[in-house]
């Protein structure tokens, strides 16, 4: 159960409004959606237009306002935010925040006026984004003796703090790598997220082949350490062994190639090069930043153009590019995101060409195409491959109904998930882990910016044989890394209410002033419960006064109950009671408070 923690209150003798929020602070991911509680008590009874609420944010050192309520309309300052102007009548004043931005981020204040009481309370807003990683390049196949570049690339991450380590595993056994290491200082982008790379250059050894190399990253936004990993395959040349004639072989073959190459040099001075796959993921998120790489080796002279293309079949060509009109190619010209380094290696060049795009839903499918053009080649070299485009659901939530359901109900749970692509998704139900059939799902049904939604449902009677059953919904997407499960547990005899202690307002009481006695009742279900006061065994049945019951995120209930009276002479001693009775409870709970008195108001 979620500890309840009061940031804010203003009591008055005649009424009383309690403002609070379900914790101190919330931490949440970049482009998820957040709601900020708000709960507020009234003994007075709840009409929504007599409610005024209103959010704001304190970022540095400016406040301003982010969204209100002044009984009639919302006024959302910032762009779809709301408030349920439904759950006011129950003492809800949260706020939802769809599709967070570091923007969000800061110190939000709730105000709750119902006039002329008034009381706000405050949490702190916290955000992170999760890296995306990228290790470069993929299962290479290396020589004896080579030395070899890794890159580690990190995108979109905030905060900046971040941990890498490079590891090199054999079999079971991992060292870490502490040579060779060269790790960017990470800087913001345009979005406030950070970017950052780290390499490492290893020379590889004979015992090295079939060995692992791994980028491990720690940040705030992730649970655990994250890692990318890359096989290393080597060619090894057996030195030949043996006799004097193998040996005259050799040195004539090696005079031959000697003779072959000062031709080529002197006669064919120039070399195609030759041009790799497309190394690219296999899964790219929408809006995050995808990297592909085409590498060029060997070639002269330096000169070469390289372009880049995206599109489908039947797109036509966008744009004007620097290779030249390309009659197969009919794409979007996308070179401007690429950068193509050129490398000397002895009488050769090497270049590497890295495109960093960031696709959308409508690329899915896309073609991806590099085109490289250099003297030497007769034709223009082209590689391609096809991108596969996903979005991870935004919302995925379990929901009951009726949200109070008693034994002998039906009730409906129903397992949302919201914004999805691409369009396939499987979501199950399980009963304590088996696979249930009598499903009725809607969808997936188109929703905005060309994703989906669905909604599964499941009916089910409220029988003592449902009590503690655990229904679990199995949501399986392409854009998950694993089966995601959420899980609603069947209540059908309640939750017995937690009493809590009687306080007194003052805490010293006076003869002839005003004093108000007060009982916290947390925690329980059904919503229904009784709940009496007495004086010395005597029932009291006027001054007594009950908040609304506020229903937090568990379902489970909570609310005050208080007596108000103006203590005599004689009522030195006397022994309050407030007494307790609901359907899960099998006795009345009851909590006492002895009055002890002041003979005369003491001086402040």
């Amino acid at each position: 159960m979620a500890r309840i923690v009061v940031l804010g209150a203003l009591c008055a003798l005649t009424e009383c409004l309690e403002v609070r929020t379900s914790a101190p602070q919330l931490l949440a991911l970049v482009d998820e959606d957040a709601l900020l509680h708000c709960y507020f008590t009234s003994l007075a009874p709840i009409r929504t237009e007599d409610v005024a609420v209103k959010w704001s944010v304190r970022r540095g050192g400016t406040v301003r306002s982010v969204c209100t309520f002044d009984g009639v309309h919302i006024d959302s300052l910032r762009q779809e935010s709301s408030i349920d102007q439904q759950l006011l009548q129950i003492g809800n004043a949260s706020l939802y925040l769809p599709s967070l931005t570091l923007e969000d981020e800061g110190d939000y204040t709730c105000t709750v006026l119902i006039s002329p009481e008034a009381g706000e309370a405050t949490l702190a807003l916290r955000l992170t984004a999760q890296p995306a990683i990228y290790l470069l390049p993929e299962n290479p196949h290396l020589s004896l003796g080579e030395m070899k570049t890794f890159i580690c690339k990190l995108r979109h991450f905030y905060p900046q703090e971040l941990d890498i380590k490079w590891i090199m595993k054999k079999e079971k056994r991992e060292a870490v790598l502490m040579k060779e290491i060269c790790t960017g200082v990470p800087y913001r982008g345009e979005n406030g997220t950070f970017t950052a790379d780290s390499q490492v250059s290893i020379v590889f050894a004979d015992e090295d082949d079939g060995s692992e190399i791994l980028c491990e990253v720690r940040h705030q936004s992730l649970p655990q350490p994250l890692r990318r990993g890359t096989s290393i395959h080597l060619t090894v040349v057996q030195a030949p062994s043996s006799v004097a004639v193998i040996l005259s072989t050799l040195v004539m073959v090696m005079a031959l190639i000697f003779a072959i190459a000062l031709l080529s040099w002197k006669f064919l001075a120039s070399v195609p090069p030759r041009v790799s796959s497309l190394i690219l993921p296999e899964m790219n998120m929408a809006g995050e930043e995808l990297v592909a790489i085409c590498n060029l080796n060997g070639f002269r002279p330096r000169a070469v153009d390289v372009c880049w293309y995206i599109g489908k079949s039947g797109q036509q060509q966008a744009g004007s590019s620097h290779c030249g009109d390309d009659p197969l190619l009919q794409a979007t010209d996308i070179t401007s995101y690429a950068k193509h380094p050129v490398s000397k290696h002895g009488n050769l060049f090497n270049a590497t060409s890295q495109l960093s795009y960031t696709p959308s839903v409508q690329d899915d499918g896309a073609m991806l195409v590099c085109v490289v053009r250099h003297k030497a080649l007769s034709a223009a070299a082209r590689r391609e491959s096809h991108i596969n485009v996903a979005v991870r659901p935004k919302k995925s939530y379990i929901s009951s109904w009726p949200p109070d359901p008693r034994a002998g109900d039906t009730v409906t749970l129903s397992c949302v998930v919201e914004r999805f692509y691409p369009k396939p998704i499987a979501v199950t139900w399980l009963r304590n882990g088996q696979a249930q059939s009598s499903v009725t799902q809607f969808g997936p049904f188109s929703c905005d910016n060309d994703c989906y939604s669905v909604w599964s449902q499941i009916d089910l009677p409220l029988t003592e044989e449902e009590d503690g059953a655990v229904y679990t919904c199995q949501i399986s997407h392409l854009s998950l890394r694993s089966v995601e499960e959420l899980s609603y547990e069947i209540n059908a005899q309640g939750t017995p209410p937690e009493v809590q202690f009687i306080t007194a307002d003052p805490v010293t009481p006076v003869i002839g002033q005003e004093m108000l006695l007060s009982c916290r009742i947390s925690n329980f279900f059904p919503r229904e419960i009784a709940v009496d006061w007495s004086k010395d065994g005597v029932r009291l049945d006027t001054g007594i006064c009950r908040s609304l019951c506020v229903t937090n995120t568990n379902g489970v209930h909570s609310m005050w109950s208080s007596f108000k009276f103006t203590p005599a002479a004689e009522d030195d001693g006397s022994i309050f009671t407030c007494s307790v009775q609901h359907a899960a409870l099998k006795n009345r709970e009851e909590r006492t408070y002895t009055l002890s008195v002041a003979a005369e108001k003491p001086f402040k």
